[in-house]
């Protein structure tokens, strides 16, 4: 019997299945697996850094992103205790979607998806995560956006073609946007995609590409990355003889902030008196996030307090609290981009972990989930109304 943690890695990775059960667009046609990018080519030439031999700026931005990671130990180390390659594949078709790159589970290795880890001689082309060849290429033919111009002797490649679903949210949303099939409290577990419909942006020309890989660069920034996160919200701070208000606004982030399950962010304010001690009474703190959790074997949603494209958060803290008096208000926005899987899945993980590979895994995933967290912004109000960055 799985714990509730590691039901909940499963059913992360099932969402995906069933995303592509209507008529089928150009991005399902795109992503119908198997996926085999290479087609005779040996899966050497389908590296990240053979693309980067001519594409140098593509890959040094994609080796600092999300993508390039996204075969983690977090990963590894629920895949480890997976019961079959049907849950492994599942994993796998958004965390390294390529035929090619699913090869170490092949064949026998399937009855044990430990087994290909414990025997491992080499570097494989799985821990590369999402590759240039996952969205570029399908079976031998180079694939990229439609190009505003383009001449006969500017492509070098011997096989290619323009997609312009390329550049349309869509094309994410295959991996961002999980089936309705199995939804939470009338929503899917991530839902990103929808909410970007339901959005101004659309109908801004605001797609997921023209915020998360601007200029075209291939970093894919997201809530791992403050300055993409601050360049989403407006932050305003108030104050007047009764206390201070501290406003957060979801001006430029298309998608409910945050968006999925497994970020949480805390909007925090703290009275300090003239000694520098706080004076707890009047903490006041506001948490964005959708938690979700095991009630049995049955998730369930028990709160859903994001922050809306357009809308906005506040709290307010006073100057005065049962006789004693501030001198100074500290307010913060405290991003936890891999909560949940801190403190809800790998925690669990590591209480009766399959074996010692899957618990070092785990281990270096639950440091990596500590090491993401981060303050983004930090204000100061002095009683005389004065403001300290």
């Amino acid at each position: 019997m799985k714990s509730a943690a590691n039901l909940l890695g499963v059913l992360l990775c099932f969402f995906w299945i069933g995303l592509a059960q209507a008529a089928p667009s150009e991005s399902d046609r795109h992503w119908a697996a198997p996926i085999r990018a290479g087609g005779d080519a040996p899966p050497e030439s389908l590296t990240p850094q053979s693309c980067g031999t001519c594409h140098a700026d593509k890959l040094a931005a994609w080796s600092s992103s999300r993508h390039a990671h996204a075969f983690s130990p977090g990963l590894l180390g629920q895949l480890l205790d997976f019961a079959s390659c049907t849950e492994v594949t599942a994993c796998l078709k958004c965390h390294a979607p390529l035929a090619e790159q699913q090869m170490p589970w092949s064949s026998s290795s399937c009855v044990n998806p430990a087994r290909p880890w414990q025997q491992k001689k080499q570097t494989w082309l799985v821990e590369a995560g999402v590759i240039c060849a996952g969205c570029h290429q399908r079976e031998g033919v180079v694939i990229g956006p439609v190009a505003q111009k383009e001449t006969k002797n500017n492509n070098p490649h011997a096989r290619s073609r323009q997609v312009e679903g390329l550049s349309q949210s869509a094309f994410c949303g295959f991996c961002h946007q999980f089936s309705e099939d199995l939804a939470v409290n009338g929503k899917p577990i991530q839902n990103t995609l929808a909410e970007w419909q339901a959005s101004p942006f659309p109908a801004r020309g605001m797609t997921c590409q023209k915020c998360h890989m601007p200029e075209g660069r291939h970093s894919f920034l997201g809530i791992h990355d403050p300055e993409t996160v601050a360049n989403g919200l407006t932050v305003q701070v108030e104050s007047d003889a009764a206390g201070a208000l501290y406003k957060v606004g979801s001006t430029a982030i298309g998608h409910a902030f945050p968006t999925y399950m497994i970020p949480r962010v805390t909007l925090q304010g703290m009275l300090f008196d003239a000694k520098g001690r706080e004076i707890k009474e009047q903490r006041r703190q506001f948490i964005l996030e959708r938690r979700m959790e095991y009630v049995g074997d049955l998730l369930q949603e028990q709160v859903d307090t994001r922050l809306l494209p357009g809308k906005e958060v506040q709290i307010r803290v006073a100057w005065h609290s049962d006789g004693r008096e501030g001198v100074r208000i500290q307010f913060r926005l405290i991003v936890e981009p891999d909560y949940h899987y801190q403190t809800h899945v790998f925690n669990r993980l590591l209480e009766n972990p399959q074996s010692d590979l899957a618990r070092d895994f785990i281990r270096r995933a639950m440091q990596q989930a500590g090491e993401s967290r981060y303050t983004l912004f930090e204000k100061t109000v002095m009683r005389d109304n004065s403001l300290v960055n």
